[in-house]
């Protein structure tokens, strides 16, 4: 499970930061913002265990994951940011949860802290411009 959601995070916080005209590169320097994220606490109120038989799980959410994320200035190395962000996965609608809406839901989390992440980056570089 935390190999699927690591790869999801990367695609998903890829296409976002990239359609918002981010520029993603795997090294440091002038310009260049780190991130280091991770996810922490998470909980999974129904995982699928992948066990034979017909077998369902129902509940109001798919779970619940925290986001803990560092930024760092790309040249010097510097803190720049530290984020933490709980937040629970689904609708409160009882629904059947299984691996393919687990991760569903997890995606929806994730593409929310990374549109939130990418607005503010476009609020610092239009602050930046201004300031020149």
């Amino acid at each position: 499970i935390r190999d699927e959601l690591a790869t999801e995070f990367n695609k998903v916080f890829t296409d976002v930061l990239t359609k918002g005209g981010h520029q993603m590169v795997t090294t440091g320097g002038t310009g260049v913002l780190i991130v280091q994220p991770a996810i922490v606490n998470l909980e999974i109120t129904a995982p699928d265990t992948m066990s034979p038989g017909m077998q369902q799980s129902f509940s109001a959410d798919a779970g619940q994951m925290t986001l803990y994320m560092q930024l760092y200035d790309g040249k010097t190395g510097d803190i720049i940011a530290r984020i933490i962000d709980p937040e629970a996965a689904g609708d409160d609608f009882v629904e059947v949860r299984n691996s393919v809406t687990n991760m569903a839901a997890a995606e929806q989390v994730l593409r929310r802290w990374a549109t939130i992440l990418s607005g503010h980056l476009e609020t610092v570089a239009a602050a930046a411009s201004a300031s020149k």
